[in-house]
């Protein structure tokens, strides 16, 4: 009677032993986190997903003229289900071109924001796949207009995003994903609370490419100038489906067995 619990405990270990372990330490993703420290750090971990490789470049965007931002004004939230973008500078955290600071900030020249962000996230520890990508927010605030958010997702592991243009296309797809450009999706954020969704097979690995489109300053007249235009903060959400191990259905199969075993009585 003795060696079976005996068995059952060394079939266990063995399991443990065999099974893939994480070699590399990551940081776990604490909320309002820039993506200079991301980039410095090499991204964070938050409930099986590994983002990372993340990417800032800006094109226009002026916090007040003569104010540019950069990868430290943008702030990432990470969670077990997407990120969300936001800013330590505009209006409810949004991106908002040339945002009057002071009583003293002259009209300035606001110019156009041609700005993108990218990043990938990649499955960690057997925890699933990924079977979907969407899109939400990045409308405006409080009225102001003039904003837009669109991407590309590159899917499969080794499609790194290269960042390209603003206002992502189809016709982009083939420059942000090169190395197979029918394995992508394309989103448009809607201009109010709604957003966009799209499935696809999965898979463990995904690069992002995002376009940020602000309007120049003079995009709407009714407001004091500058007449800042904006973007409300925007956010990823990804489909998790499960991905069975057969090392671990065979473990857990066995163990089944084992403990089968022990419930039966011993002549």
């Amino acid at each position: 009677m003795k060696t079976i619990p005996a068995f059952v405990t060394s079939l266990v270990l063995c399991c443990l032993i065999a099974a893939p372990a994480h070699a590399d330490s990551v940081s776990s993703c604490v909320p309002d986190t820039s993506v200079a420290s991301l980039q410095q750090s090499g991204g964070c971990e938050s409930g099986g997903l590994l983002y990372s490789n993340f990417q800032y470049n800006n094109n226009g965007l002026q916090i007040s003229p003569g104010v540019y931002v950069t990868p430290s004004n943008v702030l990432v939230t990470a969670s077990p289900f997407g990120l969300i973008f936001s800013t330590d500078y505009g209006i409810d955290g949004g991106f908002t071109n040339c945002l009057r600071l002071g009583p003293f900030d002259g009209p300035g020249k606001c110019i156009e924001e041609e700005g993108t962000l990218g990043y990938d996230v990649t499955v960690m520890h057997g925890a699933g796949q990924i079977a979907g990508l969407g899109l939400f927010g990045g409308g405006t605030i409080s009225g102001l207009g003039g904003g837009a958010v669109s991407e590309i997702g590159c899917l499969g592991t080794g499609n790194d995003a290269i960042l390209f243009s603003y206002n992502l296309s189809s016709s982009d797809i083939p420059f942000v994903c090169p190395e197979n450009p029918t394995a992508s999706v394309l989103l448009h954020s809607l201009q109010s609370s709604g957003g966009s969704i799209a499935l696809f097979p999965p898979v463990t690995s995904i690069s992002v490419a995002i376009g940020l489109s602000v309007a120049p300053a003079e995009a709407n007249p009714r407001l004091p100038p500058p007449h800042p235009s904006d973007v409300a903060p925007f956010s990823n959400v990804f489909l998790r489906v499960p991905e069975p191990s057969s090392l671990m259905l065979l473990c857990t199969g066995l163990l089944a067995l084992g403990i089968i075993k022990l419930k039966k009585p011993i002549a």
